[in-house]
């Protein structure tokens, strides 16, 4: 809960015209006729090793997202192409 608030009246203030773009870049996603799309809305990217041991949302907001390794989105993402579950949805990931 703390975290949510912290993002949402410090963070996305300090980073505004960012959210504003990725906003933007969603929308025109969704927009998009004809094609399989899926959003992945990652955390803080680190450089640890693929776990595999990743939680993930879909659809809905993920609690308690703080980082994931570039490895192991790489692997949720290669995943999530045969994973209609994913298709024209919004993932949320992390460790």
């Amino acid at each position: 809960m703390t975290q949510r608030l912290v993002i949402r009246y410090v963070i996305q203030r300090i980073y505004k015209h960012a959210y504003e773009d990725m906003s933007r870049m969603e929308a025109a996603v969704r927009a998009s006729s004809g094609i399989t799309w899926t959003v992945v809305r990652p955390p803080r990217l680190t450089n640890g090793p693929r776990t595999e041991a990743y939680r993930t949302a879909v659809n809905n907001p993920l609690l308690g997202a703080q980082g994931i390794s570039r490895a192991d989105l790489a692997n949720f993402m290669i995943r999530s192409i045969a994973d209609p579950s994913t298709y024209q949805a919004i993932a949320e990931i992390s460790n």
